[in-house]
């Protein structure tokens, strides 16, 4: 089954130091066509929610499909639209306790539990069925690798701070929403800030068809 994905240039989407979308992503009309490109299933990320609660990742989310976004919560542009973005899907999902909702963050320096949580709620989101997890380096890295997330600490090549790093640091990353079907298969990736609500929506019915 083919799901059509909008894309800005392929899957490594990056914005400028999260300061805005680069010239080159910007009215961007590529499109990506894709069967199973990633299956998630054969690895399992021990993760933990904004609630302090473990959660192995995909295993707890396989049965039904998976909106994801990938985020961290002191950004100052993108990742706020990200989040916004997967809550205006939510919001125009007819039957919403059919799609669960997920937002990983690849900052787990500064993203704990606590700080997700109070993320989370700054964007009104209480609904159990969209989770923010966060995790050690060495998973969060092993993830966003297999999701084919890019982010390194901005005019560095790390993706990671060092003990000496300001506090203060801003990433250089990918603009990204994931489309996981209900085995836990990635079936497309979008540019996760702009792509409208309603073709996301569009793709995860032929997946749940």
């Amino acid at each position: 089954m083919h799901v059509v994905a909008l894309v800005c240039l392929g899957l490594l989407l990056f914005t400028a130091g999260c300061g805005g979308e680069s010239k080159s992503n910007r009215g961007a009309k590529n499109t990506l066509s894709l069967d199973v490109d990633t299956v998630l299933t054969d690895t399992s990320y021990t993760l933990v929610n904004q609630d302090r609660a473990d959660i192995q990742f995909p295993d707890a989310f396989v049965g039904t499909p998976v909106v994801l976004g990938t985020i961290y919560t002191h950004c100052p542009n993108v990742c706020s639209k990200i989040t916004a973005n997967m809550k205006d899907i939510r919001s125009e999902i007819a039957d919403s306790s059919s799609v669960q909702f997920v937002t990983v963050t690849f900052d787990p320096h500064r993203d704990t539990p606590a700080r997700l949580s109070d993320y989370r709620a700054r964007f009104g989101i209480e609904n159990s069925s969209w989770q923010f997890l966060t995790g050690d380096s060495a998973t969060i890295g092993g993830l966003m690798d297999r999701l084919g997330v890019r982010h390194t600490i901005k005019g560095t090549d790390r993706e990671f701070p060092t003990p000496d790093t300001d506090s203060s640091y801003i990433f250089t990353h990918s603009n990204q929403i994931t489309l996981i079907d209900a085995e836990g298969r990635m079936r497309a990736t979008y540019g996760g800030s702009q792509t409208p609500p309603k073709l996301i929506i569009s793709d995860l019915q032929k997946i749940q068809s």
